[in-house]
């Protein structure tokens, strides 16, 4: 999570660097660690980004010198408003993985809102996130933890060239570039926090800009930077996701709910990431009220049916990334089918299907025909994320879940028939 605090140039991907030493840490990709502070030429964009940083940094250190019950409160609101719904719920949840969707108004609402967070406007953000999703862990990481915990949290902000060597191509974020509005934050970033700033000190004086834009924005940097680098770090795993992430109890509590980053990464277009009772998710509690076996049904097939009317756009930028000609694309979809089959024949072979889960399987080709080739024909490496996907679904619905998976597909099949889908 987290993006650039500046508007950075496009380098692009340069398939020419440097090759760099790799090491193996389990199933994780670990290059010869990057010098971030030291050995390499430091941007203007590197220097401007620390350079907000750390004076935001300072700005909240005059905080328990300048606090009145009035700044406190004006700062816990903006807070919650910038951080739970800017970011967590919509850069995060709604814009870069499309887990629900908003009214376009309050779409655009809650992504201003984020931009007022100071960590970068909403296309730099999506970007950086999906390439995140997309090579998690590895050397095409633009915040691994295999760089470092110190890394990972905060210094891949300052070292703009690398990130945009692995997360600089734009196709990956073409459904933000082609709408005016976010093209319009894009080009106009900078200006709107500043506004703000200007607005806080008309209404409150200095007091208001040391806590509604200092130790505001610090606290949810920190909170953010968090889910990058402790929930890689600390914390247990619940699902095989061939990655580092963990389920971190603690920074779920300060994050919303992005703690739960294992279920996250199992599940990443789940609009839910606490998936247990116990396991606390603000801002799923926030974005849905829905029955429990609806519930069920969002958690595990989310990306059947609510992923369903951006599958093409999707699929178009992956596309476009690879460079890779679209038959290409088809060979890990091939191998995909193949370990599905024998997934599904062991766990049926071993009891662990019965009829109904069948009907279920059958019930899905016959509505959504067009899936496999808008989702699944991917290259290889996102076929056996998908895969892994399948096995967690699968172990997590349990036989006597199978009645109720099977009622809630049939319900949304019907819903999304009479939609027109």
């Amino acid at each position: 999570m987290g993006s650039l605090m500046m508007t950075s140039p496009k380098f692009g991907i340069n398939n020419e660097s440097k090759p760099k030493k790799q090491l193996r840490t389990g199933s994780v990709s670990k290059e010869e660690p990057i010098k971030v502070f030291s050995g390499r030429k430091w941007s203007i964009w590197d220097m401007g980004t620390a350079g907000v940083i750390l004076g935001l940094h300072l700005l909240s250190l005059f905080g328990p010198f300048y606090c009145n019950w009035a700044a406190f409160w004006v700062a816990f609101t903006l807070y919650i408003i910038t951080g739970l719904f800017g970011i967590t719920l919509s850069f995060h949840r709604n814009l870069s993985h499309h887990s629900f969707k908003l009214p376009k108004w309050l779409e655009y609402f809650f992504a201003y809102c984020g931009t007022q967070a100071l960590q970068g406007h909403p296309i730099n953000w999506v970007r950086t996130h999906r390439y995140h999703h997309q090579f998690v862990d590895s050397e095409r990481d633009p915040h691994s933890p295999i760089e470092g915990f110190w890394y990972s949290h905060i210094g891949w902000l300052f070292d703009s060239n690398t990130v945009y060597q692995k997360s600089g191509s734009p196709n990956i974020v073409l459904d933000l570039e082609n709408q005016r509005f976010y093209k319009f934050l894009q080009n106009t970033y900078i200006l709107h926090p500043i506004a703000l700033g200007v607005v806080l000190y008309a209404l409150g004086g200095f007091p208001f800009v040391v806590w509604g834009m200092g130790v505001r924005v610090v606290c949810n940097y920190h909170v953010t930077w968090l889910v990058n680098s402790a929930c890689h770090v600390w914390g247990n795993q619940a699902w095989n996701t061939g990655d580092l992430s963990r389920n971190n109890w603690w920074v779920a509590l300060l994050a919303y709910g992005e703690g739960w980053h294992n279920n996250h990464h199992a599940f990443e277009y789940s609009a839910r990431h606490g998936l247990e009772w116990w396991q606390i998710d603000t801002t799923w509690q926030l974005s849905t009220e829905e029955s429990v076996d609806e519930l069920f049904f969002s958690l595990s097939l989310t990306t059947l049916w609510q992923q369903r009317e951006t599958a093409r756009e999707v699929l178009r930028w992956r596309i476009a990334k690879t460079g890779l000609p679209v038959w290409m694309l088809g060979l890990g979809a091939d191998r995909l089918r193949a370990d599905m089959s024998r997934l599904l024949a062991l766990l049926f072979h071993q009891g662990v299907l019965d009829e109904q889960f069948l009907q279920l399987q059958q019930l899905q080709d016959e509505s959504s025909p067009n899936f496999v080739s808008e989702v699944v024909n991917i290259y290889f490496h996102e076929s056996e994320k998908l895969l892994r996907n399948l096995r967690n679904l699968l172990s997590s619905i349990g036989a006597k879940r199978v009645r109720s998976v099977c009622v809630a597909f049939r319900a949304a099949s019907e819903q999304n028939n009479r939609a027109g889908y």
